[in-house]
Order: structure tokens, then C-alpha cells, then sequence
């Protein structure tokens, strides 16, 4: 996967349907290259960006039930995860925020 590159694939993807998951202090993929494939993303393939505040690289072994609780919530269809918007998620407190706007998740 190292030589990848999914930014060459973002025209193919269908609409609402690229959810990103970053972690908030990933120690082998910088915050830039992250912020450039998500803008590469045309507007209506986004469905979902979620930084993961305090998490390294490896989100589902140090905040397992948090990222679980997040795939639920996009698996049960929460129309808030499709409207291409980006939310600030807090582990410890079971929460994600996209302003003032607030969800509730598992909390770790």
C-alpha cells in the first residue's frame, strides 16, 4: 500500500460516499497530506471527516469503542455523516463537534 496513491482515485468514487478518519496527532502520515487528499476529494464524494483528537496512527487500538462507536453511527445511516462535513471527535468524552453542533458516540 506504501506506493498507493487513493488521491489518483477520488474522481471514480460515487457521491457521499468517501468517509475519512484522521487521527489527531498521527505520527507517520502529516496533517498536510491528509488536509490535500481530502480537498482533492470532489465536494460530492464527501460524505464524512472526523479528526480524532489525541489519537496516534493505529485509532482502532487506542481508541477502539470511540472509532467503533463512529462506523456504527455511519452504518445506521446518520444522515449528519453524510453532508460532507468535518467534525473534531473527543474519545474521552463520547462526543464528536462540527461547531456547535454535537453527537453522541461511545466513549472510550
Amino acid at each position: 500500500m506504501r506506493k498507493a496513491r487513493p488521491v489518483d482515485w477520488t474522481a471514480s468514487l460515487p457521491k457521499k460516499s468517501l468517509h475519512l478518519m484522521v487521527a489527531g496527532m498521527d505520527q507517520y502520515i502529516g496533517a498536510d497530506v491528509l488536509e490535500e487528499y481530502w480537498s482533492a476529494v470532489p465536494v460530492e464524494a464527501r460524505a464524512s471527516r472526523l479528526t480524532v483528537k489525541g489519537s496516534e496512527h493505529k485509532m482502532v487500538e487506542f481508541v477502539p469503542k470511540f472509532t467503533s462507536a463512529w462506523v456504527y453511527e455511519i452504518l445506521k445511516g446518520n444522515e449528519k455523516l453524510f453532508q460532507g462535513r468535518s467534525f473534531d471527535g473527543y474519545p474521552f468524552h463520547g462526543e464528536v463537534r462540527d461547531g456547535d453542533e454535537e453527537i453522541k458516540v461511545g466513549r472510550e
